[in-house]
Formats: structure tokens, sequence, C-alpha cells
């Protein structure tokens, strides 16, 4: 074997050396796995849903009447139990509870009742019913009468007479139907007769919403005369024109000296219904004598110039000479 072929063995036998350690050292060492790269996510994540929740913008006081500055709309995961999600809904409601800024409003934090269903100058007047005045149950609260009076002879009264009292008037309330609960409730919604048979309940009353400046006028035609009510169309708005005729002279009269100004202020509702109704007025009596007395007449005596006789009438005394 010549030498460079020793030599080439050696090599040979060397680098079969180190290939074994490395493959020894690799089967000692297991090399780690390269980590994967992460698949990017081509789809967009939805969206969390959110929620309108009413909040007070501010401090509110109990009692107070909510307006849009009070008010604002904050979007929540999840919406509070009678919490609103409008706050028009609100303007105009009124706080039976305190709320710090930034509370949700809840449905149980308001006052609710007839009154919030009022406007500013009407009253909400109480007049008693039956199956005949009522319509014969076919008015619902919301509905709107017309109110009908009827006024029998009386001495207050010059005649018998029928004649429309208020038109359109709004009902709040009929029986236990409300505005607010306009089912009545189960349990008193029927009675059972001796017989056993159910019938519904009797209605006794009705709420009507009242102008403050004719609450008089209902007053004195329910304690004096028959009412009825007489439902209307949805849609019927007309109304009687009462600058067609003569107007009534109420109980209490303005001042001789009032200005112009407060004569003027002598007609708005609320010194309508301080000055008051009459009955004869409200029955269309141009006047309201005091009881009239029969004529009495009664001889004087006689003498020898001339014969006389007294008489007295409406509380006036006149002698006449004949």
């Amino acid at each position: 074997m010549s030498r460079l072929h020793r030599i080439l063995a050696v090599i040979l036998v060397l680098l079969a050396l180190l290939l074994g350690l490395w493959a020894l050292h690799l089967a000692r060492n297991p090399a780690t796995p390269a980590p994967q790269p992460a698949l990017e996510n081509t789809q967009d994540a939805p969206a969390p849903v959110l929620y309108p929740v009413v909040l007070a913008a501010r401090t509110i006081d109990a009692g107070q009447v909510l307006t849009a500055t009070d008010l604002r709309v904050e979007y929540w995961p999840t919406r509070p139990v009678q919490a609103f999600d409008d706050p028009a809904t609100l303007i105009g409601a009124s706080m039976r509870h305190p709320h710090a800024t930034g509370e949700p409003l809840l449905a149980s934090s308001l006052k609710r009742g007839l009154a919030h269903h009022l406007a500013p100058d009407e009253r909400a007047l109480t007049i008693p019913i039956d199956d005949i005045v009522g319509a014969g149950r076919h008015i619902l609260p919301g509905d709107h009468v017309d109110v009908f009076i009827t006024l029998n002879r009386s001495h207050e009264v010059s005649h018998t007479q029928s004649r429309l009292l208020m038109p359109r008037l709004r009902v709040l309330a009929y029986g236990q139907q409300t505005l607010e609960t306009p089912e009545p409730a189960p349990a008193s919604s029927t009675t059972t007769t001796a017989r056993g048979t159910a019938q519904p309940a009797a209605i006794r009353s009705a709420i009507l919403a009242v102008p403050v400046g004719q609450v008089n006028e209902l007053l004195l035609a329910t304690r004096n005369g028959k009412l009825q009510l007489v439902l209307r169309a949805p849609d019927d708005t007309a109304l009687p024109d009462t600058e067609l005729f003569a107007p009534r002279n109420p109980v209490l009269s303005g001042r001789s000296n009032l200005s112009p100004q407060e004569r003027t202020a002598l007609d708005s509702p609320n010194n309508q219904a301080y000055a008051g109704e009459s009955l004869p007025q409200l029955a269309g009596n141009p006047q309201q004598p005091a009881p009239r007395q029969q004529e009495q007449t009664r001889p004087t005596p006689t003498s020898t110039a001339s014969r006389s006789l007294e008489i007295i009438r409406a509380g006036q005394r006149e002698t006449v000479h004949y």
C-alpha cells in the first residue's frame, strides 16, 4: 500500500469517528422542535352585544320632574331589570327616590298614578255612574265622552231641560280599570249571584279629566241632575262654539276698580273656578232672583175721602188709593 493510500485511510477513519461521536451526541440530546408559526385568524371576532341604558346625567331629587338634560344613555353589556332604553319615555315623569349621577333609572323609582296623565289645567274628578249612565260598560280608560245633563224643574230651575254639559272629556278610570292598569283584577271582575252564576261586578264610578274652570259645573250637575256619558269616536274632535251663547255670571264677581289686565285675569281657568257656579246659572236662568212672595192684599180702613189697598209685592209695600 502506498503512502498516499494510508493517509486517505487515516482521514476516513477519523471522519468516521467524528460522525459517530456527533451521532452519539444527537442521540443523547435531541433537538427541540421549532415552534410552529401561529395561524392568523382570517375572520374578525364578533363584537360584544351592548344594550342602551338610561342613566341620570346629574343628581336628581325625589319628586323632581325629569327633563332631557337630566338623562343620558350609555351602552352596557347587560340591561338591568326595569331599566329604560329610551330617554324620551321618561321626560315629564316624576321621581319617587333621589338618584346620583350615573345611576340607572328604574321603573320602580318613578312616581306612578293618574296625576301624570293630566294636563296642567285639568283635574281628575270622580262621578257616580251605573250601567245606563256609563253607556252600558262600553267605555274604556282613554276614551273620550260627552257629558249630558238632565235637570228637573225645581225652585232653582225654571223648567225641565236636557243639554250637553261638557264635550269630549277624557276617561282616566272606569270602575277598576285605569290608564295605569287597563285590565281589572280577576278576583273582583265578577260577582256570584244567589244561584251561583257569575256576572260582571257593578261599576259605581268613573274618573274624568275635567278643565279646572268647569269642575264646579260638573259638581253641581252631579248633585242636582242626572248625568249621561255618551261615547265619542276617537277621531271626532268637534266642539260647540261657546262664544255664540250668552256668558253665565259667576257666584263671585270681580271688584269694580280692577285694571284692564286684572279684568283679563278673571277669565283664567283657576279664577273662574274660584268665582264659582250657581245652579240657576247652570240651568240657563237669566237671573237668580230671591223666591217671589205671593202678592198679598188687604183692605185698609175706609175713610170718608177715599179707599186704599196695601199691596206687598216681592218684599216691597205699596199703597194704592181708589
